[in-house]
């Protein structure tokens, strides 16, 4: 009898490993979506804009990849 209640505790353990594995990558994709949001770039463009982000990428617009606001920068030009 104990044995299965181990195989249960496992399986639960697992379960919850998986779950949070599952939130991670969806946080992930998340913000790597958020820059291209349809709704987000107009506002996105115009501080780009107005803070000339687009020439200074690698330091001005850290809260996306370089890759994520080229395309921002392609998208507001």
């Amino acid at each position: 009898m104990r044995h299965a209640d181990n195989s249960c505790i496992l399986g639960f353990h697992m379960l919850f490993y998986i779950l949070c594995a599952l939130l991670f990558i969806n946080a992930i994709t998340a913000e790597a979506t958020s820059c291209e949001d349809d709704k987000e770039l107009p506002l996105m463009c115009e501080r780009i804009l107005r803070e000339n982000l687009c020439n200074n990428a690698t330091t001005g617009f850290d809260e996306f990849s370089q890759k994520h606001c080229r395309k921002t920068c392609q998208l507001c030009s």
